[in-house]
């Protein structure tokens, strides 16, 4: 990876993750305004300020913490701690007046509206454009690949091209759905689709590297279509053509893109033959064979053969994309709810350094993946904020309709200490997440150098020598499958 992509995708990831708090925070601000509340300070960030300035009264910050960021409103505290200017030397300070009840609702919901109209904005770029199909695994059926030997998916009796389409008595018609319903259960009971029957597979997920819960053992069937090719490389040399369809290597059928890759890296300066389907003009397909020898990039630190797979582009609408990320919100928000699932949900749940990683991860798919995850940043940002929990938007609301049908504020009193505490079990939360995310980082980490010294082991055991590469041949990596 250049430096310069590296560079170029650091400032991408504070862009898309800065806007999500700016257009929040600016709609609390834009509101406030428009309602004649009086605004202390517009931060982005939390903690010491790295940039600051004071323009009419207001403050305007940038601070260290990519934790949020707030619109300091006095009058929007419930808490009365606010509720005084401060005085000069020492004199007591005057009173800010109150504001209706409506105007506050207002302003607490606008922070929300802003995230939700930035989301329909974002998904209608990726409506427009397109996003490739078989990347997007919150929308693919969960079709099983290729099953490995002696895995828990083979203990289980599970086969290539099996469906799973319900876990646990839900429809999980989605990829996305399965893996889900799976790292949150105990016990499950999965119904899976084979030859137009239906099997049942009962088990108990195993916990995976990273500590979730999972059934591990199978690729996932994508298709393994020859998108691009360059001059030099070798599977250019071999005689291969766009749309040829890959069936199998060395005799072992492929079902997917995450095999295939794995096949090409076992493989280094080994030759493999690959069985491709050619599509002809009359609409059949006839089968080729090839002979070629995958070979190791320096510059992209992997063994490839120089080829990108077909994109096949889909549009989904903004609703159904929507629709997605509500959903996915809320099914973590019910499992907090039960008692079974709540003590799994942490091992789902990130943090600002498992987000980043996130953006990261899908910034090497491409931008228009990082354009969907936004939104997806996006729709969470808003429904969590909204919840009638203290300290969050959703408690102001909370706090002003209670006043306009009694007529009476809740006490002061009692609204500080349930404030105080969830602050503190907000910043507990939010460490924990952290710790978590960033071991998992470390352990994936760890699993990456494990594979990379088994690679380096089986290089170096290799009988044939490493053919070199023409001087003046770029390097195109196959593209990987989506984390």
């Amino acid at each position: 990876m250049s430096i310069l992509f590296g560079i170029i995708s650091v400032v991408t990831i504070v862009l898309l993750f800065g806007g999500t708090i700016f257009i929040h925070e600016l709609g609390h601000f834009l509101t406030a305004k428009w309602c004649g509340l009086r605004i202390d300070a517009f931060s982005i960030g939390m903690g010491p300020p790295i940039w600051k300035k004071k323009v009419n009264g207001v403050v305007y910050k940038v601070c260290w913490l990519p934790l949020g960021g707030y619109v300091a409103l006095p009058q929007m505290d419930a808490t009365g701690t606010l509720k005084f200017e401060q005085g000069e030397d020492g004199e007591p300070g005057v009173e800010i007046p109150a504001v209706k009840p409506w105007k506050r609702i207002v302003v607490a919901v606008a922070g929300a509206t802003m995230n939700v109209a930035l989301a329909i904005v974002l998904s209608t770029i990726v409506w427009k454009v397109g996003i490739d199909k078989n990347l997007n695994l919150e929308q693919l059926p969960c079709i099983l690949g290729t099953v490995e030997e002696d895995s828990h998916a083979a203990e289980l009796g599970l086969q290539s091209l099996d469906r799973i389409v319900s876990v646990n008595g839900k429809p999980t018609p989605t990829i996305e759905k399965v893996f889900t319903e799976i790292a949150l259960s105990d016990e499950v009971e999965i119904e899976v689709l084979r030859n137009g029957a239906m099997n049942i597979v009962k088990t108990r997920p195993r916990k995976n590297q990273l500590g979730m819960l999972a059934i591990e053992g199978f690729y996932l069937f994508t298709d393994v279509t020859v998108g691009e090719l360059l001059p030099d490389l070798p599977a250019f040399k071999s005689g291969l053509k766009k749309f040829d369809r890959i069936r199998s290597v060395n005799g072992a059928p492929v079902y997917g893109r995450g095999e295939f890759i794995n096949a090409v890296s076992e493989n280094e300066d080994q030759p493999i033959v690959l069985v491709v389907e050619r599509p002809k003009e009359d609409g059949s397909f006839e089968e080729l064979e090839f002979t070629l020898t995958p070979a190791f990039s320096e510059e992209h630190q992997r063994t490839m053969i120089g080829i990108a797979f077909l994109q096949i582009k889909e549009h989904p609408t903004p609703q159904k994309q929507i629709k997605y990320y509500a959903g996915a919100v809320f099914r973590t928000l019910r499992a907090l709810t039960n008692r079974k699932e709540a003590k799994h949900v942490v091992n789902m749940v990130q943090g600002p350094v498992g987000i980043a990683s996130n953006f990261w991860s899908f910034l090497q798919i491409g931008f228009i993946k990082a354009i969907w995850f936004t939104a997806l940043i996006n729709i969470n940002l808003a429904i969590l904020n909204l919840l009638p929990v203290p300290i969050l938007d959703g408690s102001h609301i909370v706090y002003a309709l209670i006043e306009m049908l009694t007529g009476r504020k809740m006490a002061e009193k009692l609204v500080l200490g349930l404030t105080n505490a969830f602050m503190v079990l907000l910043i507990s939360f939010i460490m924990f997440v952290t710790y978590k995310d960033i071991w998992r980082q470390i352990k994936t980490h760890e699993i990456n150098v494990e594979a990379r010294e088994a690679h380096e082991v089986r290089r170096a055991e290799s009988d044939t020598p490493a053919p070199a590469l023409p001087k003046d041949a770029p390097a195109v990596p196959v593209v990987p499958v989506a984390p």
